[in-house]
């Protein structure tokens, strides 16, 4: 004879299991995020996640929008350790989508020489974006952020 409750159980986590994917999906389409450093290697990735996920993104670095990139992606041209870039990444974005839930800070810059090697100007480079644009990006969005459920996920 079966329990009647470990039926009544087995149902609920049964239905429970099958409308997960749809309410995760529903979730991840209303989400908007922006992912500096979007145009190759893990930003990239990311942007591409997401876009599968059906977030919608805003990715931005300082040269030419890649050609591969993906149409529903939106690109800035931008350097995020200039202040008024980073404003203005966020500005578009919400433009775009309204209330931003995710901000992902992955633009980075190596420079590959020795600490004797290294000009100042290298090392401005490095800090600037590395340091200094992480710091913009997070000072910029939070006005723009929504009131509950956001993140910002910092990459070093």
């Amino acid at each position: 004879m079966q329990n009647p409750s470990s039926s009544t159980v087995d149902r609920k986590a049964e239905n429970h299991s099958l409308d997960r994917p749809s309410i995760e999906r529903d979730f991840m389409q209303r989400r908007t995020a922006i992912v500096t450093g979007g145009s190759r290697g893990i930003g990239r990735a990311i942007v591409d996640r997401f876009l599968a996920d059906g977030i919608k993104v805003l990715t931005c670095g300082r040269g030419s929008r890649p050609l591969d990139l993906a149409v529903s992606a939106t690109w800035v041209q931008a350097d995020v350790s200039v202040t008024a870039d980073a404003e203005r990444i966020v500005s578009q974005a919400k433009t775009h989508f309204g209330p931003i839930s995710i901000l992902v800070n992955n633009a980075g810059v190596q420079i590959e020489k020795t600490v004797a090697e290294t000009t100042d100007a290298d090392w401005d480079l490095v800090i600037g974006t590395n340091a200094r644009g992480t710091f913009n990006m997070c000072r910029a969005v939070p006005p723009v952020m929504q009131e509950t459920g956001c993140v910002i996920i910092n990459i070093g």
